[in-house]
């Protein structure tokens, strides 16, 4: 069967519609609140997608905008149980990038590392088999998405939107970062001491 997903962008209310399938979509150390989630699309920077199959909500997404540097942030992507197992996911995310490549060059995706001592083991390996058909770079560094006890580690991978493009330097990962770290966890007072962690002793070409 044909999925037909379409993107429309969302509200407030749409966001307190889809908050409790965000809480149990996302581990603790990853999730916002929602005041601070309400914060963050009061920026013009920060937006909520919903994924749409006719008019059944199948999925959801929050991107940040940074739209100096021409990069999209994917900060969540999820589809909504009940929906799962069904192409949803890999329709919605195509879907998301095209929205995206004529005026971006490309995303950032922040993916959890696989740990064999996890009790998700098995669904951290599943979701990495997911994003690895979109042919992702994985970035060499140690990022951290910043936490006030000390950031949680996590992989970072971006994908450029043209196959023209040059590869991404660490000068404008770093831009990338920063940008993030001061527009989605202005909130987290360790913020820069993270960033400084994550970039030292890197050569910025």
């Amino acid at each position: 069967m044909t999925r037909k997903v379409h993107l429309k962008s969302g509200n407030i209310s749409d966001l307190k519609k889809i908050f409790t399938f965000y809480q149990n979509d996302f581990i603790e150390e990853e999730r916002k609140s929602l005041n601070h989630l309400k914060n963050l699309m009061d920026n013009s920077h920060y937006k909520l997608i919903l994924g749409f199959d006719e008019d059944k909500l199948i999925g959801y997404s929050f991107v940040c905008e940074n739209k100096h540097d021409k990069k999209v942030w994917l900060d969540y992507i999820a589809i909504i149980e009940g929906n799962r197992g069904k192409n949803y996911g890999s329709i919605f995310l195509k879907k998301l990038m095209d929205n995206f490549k004529n005026n971006f060059d490309g995303m950032f995706f922040e993916i959890e590392k696989p740990d064999s001592s996890n009790p998700d083991y098995v669904f951290q390996l599943k979701r990495l088999k997911f994003y690895s058909q979109f042919e992702l770079e994985k970035l060499e560094l140690n990022y951290k998405i910043p936490t006030e006890d000390g950031g949680f580690p996590i992989d970072l991978y971006y994908k450029p939107f043209s196959k023209n493009e040059k590869s991404i330097t660490y000068k404008e990962i770093m831009e990338a970062v920063l940008f993030v770290f001061n527009t989605i966890h202005f909130d987290i007072s360790s913020r820069e001491k993270i960033f400084h962690q994550i970039f030292k002793g890197l050569i910025m070409d």
